[in-house]
């Protein structure tokens, strides 16, 4: 299914970010980005095996992930275990198949689909508790530890177990009780262990990046792209659970941890299809695990494959198909070229580069100080993001010019969403790397540039 789309910007860079640091290349120092470390470590695995056994690190990083949901749909199955109505279990085990691996779609293997899943298996210990199940202690402990990986991988997806903590709590009646489960011990210190390994290993996130990515998305919110498809569909989805169909426990637990991940959609507020995928994908499970009773599992059926249908079309419109522009940068770039690229589309450049066999040129995956700067230019924020932010651009700028120092770009790929001939022309190095390429082309909205001429520079003019 796959291959029916292009691979996702967002993991193709993080293979190039892997690869990077394989070369040596040193986090948040040589490479920048917004995000938490596991930005450059968890696309690792796909890429070692890339170099060791020359299999394609998107499809090995697939594979490694589709292993992941079926471990953790054995994990949730085992804590769940039998209900009251033979062949209960195998329809609850579709259940779960079909939303790890069927509804993310284009958003497969993305950081905020494997940070659910190695979510799963607590979220199921905890429905599990709140049924009066025993659940055995180190496999508890276990299925907290995989969900301290998942709060690596995105920090505030931990709202998702702690809602669900909370949901346990109020129905034992004893925030103690629910709380003494091995499940949040292996959480918090899972937690903890990485935090600390972070702060070690990487300390300057901490720094310019850390304060840079709070400025950013703390002031570029757009109200107006919360009532996105997603949340359309989870609020249809919640109320159906909550009012109509008579929710069992299992179903009160699962929309608490949706109403705790449903942060990732509204907090940043940006509105795109994987922050809304924990809190969609909670929600179809609260609406369509089994209940007991026929009548209300066809109910729910009814209800839920519409919902689940639309949720999994919602995960298909991420990022533009840019196939015809890696069809022509193949057609006038040298073999394996060198890519570089000024724009704050993270899709310009990937999966473009892995794609026609080329290298990385730039030290992040997008211009996103330049871009926290200067998006969103017409709207009454961006006075107030500006100020904030712009302070760090010089230090974008420094890192990009470094970069293509040290991997000198054969094509560079520019956007027309800024003057970025205007913005490179201060540091003198850019500025001089910009006067020998020559504009060979413009596939929609970015133009390529190939080493070799001046006439680029007087074309953008």
């Amino acid at each position: 299914m796959r291959g029916l789309f292009p691979h996702e910007p967002d993991i193709s860079g993080g293979i190039v970010f892997a690869h990077a640091v394989l070369d040596g290349l040193r986090p948040y120092v040589d490479l920048s980005d917004p995000n938490p470390p596991m930005i450059f470590l968890l696309y690792l695995p796909g890429a070692l095996l890339e170099r060791w056994t020359s299999l394609n690190a998107e499809m090995t990083t697939h594979g490694i992930t589709i292993a992941l949901a079926i471990a953790a749909t054995a994990m949730g199955e085992a804590a769940l275990g039998r209900l009251e109505r033979a062949g209960v279990g195998a329809f609850r085990i579709i259940v779960t198949l079909t939303i790890l691996l069927i509804v993310p779609m284009r958003t497969f293997s993305e950081r905020d689909h494997v940070a659910f899943i190695a979510m799963w298996p607590m979220l199921t210990i905890l429905c599990a508790r709140a049924e009066g199940r025993v659940v055995e202690g180190r496999f508890a402990f276990f299925a907290g530890v995989l969900a301290g990986l998942g709060v690596a991988i995105k920090p505030y997806l931990v709202l998702g177990p702690l809602a669900a903590l909370i949901a346990l709590a109020i129905a034992e009646r004893s925030l103690r009780a629910a709380a003494a489960g091995p499940e949040v011990r292996g959480l918090g210190l899972s937690s903890l262990f990485a935090a600390a390994c972070f702060a070690l290993a990487f300390p300057e996130y901490f720094g310019p990046s850390a304060t840079a990515s709070v400025a950013l998305y703390a002031g570029l919110r757009k109200p107006d792209m919360i009532l996105s498809n997603g949340s359309i569909l989870w609020i249809v989805a919640a109320m159906y659970v909550a009012t109509i169909s008579k929710p069992h426990r299992t179903a009160w637990m699962l929309l608490a941890a949706s109403l705790g991940f449903s942060f990732a959609l509204f907090g940043p507020g940006k509105g795109f299809p994987y922050h809304s995928l924990s809190m969609l994908s909670s929600v179809l499970a609260a609406l369509l695990f089994p209940r007991g009773e026929a009548r209300p599992r066809i109910l729910a059926l009814a209800t839920g494959l519409p919902l689940l249908g639309l949720t999994a079309g919602w995960m298909l419109l991420t990022s533009p198909d840019r196939r015809p522009l890696e069809d022509f940068v193949r057609s006038v770039a040298p073999p394996s070229p060198v890519i570089g690229v000024l724009s704050v589309d993270i899709s310009v450049g990937h999966p473009l580069t892995r794609n026609i066999g080329g290298r990385w040129a730039n030290p992040n995956l997008l211009l996103w100080m330049t871009w926290g700067a200067h998006s969103n230019r017409e709207g009454d924020q961006v006075g107030d993001v500006a100020r904030r932010v712009s302070a760090y651009v010089p230090l974008e700028t420094r890192m990009l010019s470094e970069a293509w120092q040290r991997t000198p770009p054969d094509i560079i790929l520019i956007g027309k969403d800024f003057d970025w001939v205007k913005w490179a022309s201060p540091d003198p190095f850019l500025a001089g790397e910009l006067a020998v390429f020559e504009q060979v082309g413009e596939v929609e909205d970015v133009a390529v540039w190939r080493r070799g001429g001046l006439q680029g520079v007087e074309d953008a003019r």
